[in-house]
């Protein structure tokens, strides 16, 4: 999953852990990336005022079978918490926090032509989507150049 908020929903950022990207002296990101135990990338842009979080189901932990869903969002982060490497305002992103990127399983959504059929309703403008073949099954895209806003919604 991953997830586009304001700025000003991280604090004490431990700088001793994250990768920092400076330019004239000044703070232009943080960034930070792990794969194991599960992948996880936190991205402080100051330059867009925006904090990037990605990471996947596997920082549930012992909750990873109930995988990513409305439920347990808020376990997802605060387990970010947990690493002390910075300070998430839970309540504030889960409020303003915008979904670029997720999967859904199977177990979700099963009927491609309604998935299909649902996202043309909901977008203002659909022809700005492609659909492709995508293993057994379709990937929808959204036509973009910068990699950054790319969305992706994956179908096996």
């Amino acid at each position: 999953m991953k997830l586009i908020t304001s700025i000003d929903y991280i604090s004490d950022i431990n700088a001793s852990v994250f990768l920092t990207s400076v330019k004239n002296d000044e703070v232009l990101s943080y960034k930070y990336q792990q794969d194991k135990p599960y992948s996880l990338l936190i991205l402080v842009d100051y330059s867009h005022n925006e904090l990037v979080l990605e990471f996947t189901g596997k920082i549930l932990l012992d909750k990873y079978s109930e995988l990513i869903n409305r439920e347990t969002i808020e376990d997802c982060l605060s387990n970010i918490n947990k690493l002390n490497i910075c300070r998430l305002n839970i309540e504030g992103i889960l409020h303003d926090a915008e979904v670029v990127k997720c999967d859904v399983t199977k177990d979700i959504a099963t009927d491609i032509n309604v998935i299909n059929s649902t996202i043309r309703q909901n977008l203002t403008n659909y022809r700005k989507w492609t659909v492709k073949p995508y293993n057994s099954g379709i990937t929808l895209e959204n036509t973009v150049s910068t990699p950054k806003y790319k969305k992706t919604v994956s179908h096996i």
